[in-house]
């Protein structure tokens, strides 16, 4: 995976994630009132903590995770949730994608990871349409190669489809690049995640 000097980065990291509380776009999602109820209340078996769960996820990350009841319901059926989460394993976002479709009527996989890093940011990191657009520009520009290329995996929707959605790839293909450009010691998942959609949000709307 090429280097593109992202050490010479670092500093850029650092002052994105520190301006980040401040900036008028971030205050609407409230992150800290999300990550506090998680962190309080990590078990998913009871109906109203995990309902608040989905909800605080549908309305400060617009999810689009709806019924909240009914979504919640059907993540309360995996038994092994918390273990896997725990574990930091990426069956639970699989799990959690096939257990809310059928009410959902679509894949929520931003949902699911979502919900997993909100409990074990250490073991997850987010996907979302933002950080996908960030690697596909990567991917694209041949920045991720030789790992991921059109030749391994083809076109930049197979990338999406093959490793992006694909939790475990996801995971593997994050550590790659954080430890390609050494800042997998400096920095966690949500720090990046956090860099990638502060840049990416500010272009897609001209912040």
């Amino acid at each position: 995976m090429k280097n593109n000097n992202m050490k010479s980065k670092v500093n850029d990291i650092d002052k994105v994630l520190k301006a980040l509380p401040k900036e008028c776009w971030y205050k609407q999602y409230d992150e800290p009132t999300v990550w506090k109820y998680f962190e309080q209340n990590p078990g998913n078996n009871k109906e109203d903590v995990v309902t608040e769960k989905v909800r605080l996820l549908n309305t400060h990350y617009k999810t689009h995770a709806y019924p909240n009841a009914k979504v919640a319901k059907q993540v309360r059926t995996i038994k092994s949730l918390d273990k896997l989460i725990a574990s930091g394993d990426p069956e639970a976002v699989d799990l959690i994608v096939e257990a809310i479709q059928p009410v959902t009527g679509n894949k929520q996989y931003s949902f699911a990871t979502k919900y997993c890093a909100m409990h074990n940011p250490q073991a997850f990191p987010i996907y979302d349409r933002y950080v996908a657009m960030y690697f596909k520009d990567l991917y694209k520009k041949g920045d991720l190669a030789p790992e991921y290329d059109e030749h391994q995996y083809g076109g930049i929707e197979a990338f999406d489809d093959k490793v992006l959605r694909n939790p475990a790839e996801y995971i593997k293909m994050y550590n790659r690049f954080m430890q390609a450009h050494d800042i997998a010691d400096k920095y966690k998942y949500r720090d990046i995640d956090l860099y990638i959609w502060s840049k990416e949000i500010k272009k897609a709307k001209g912040y």
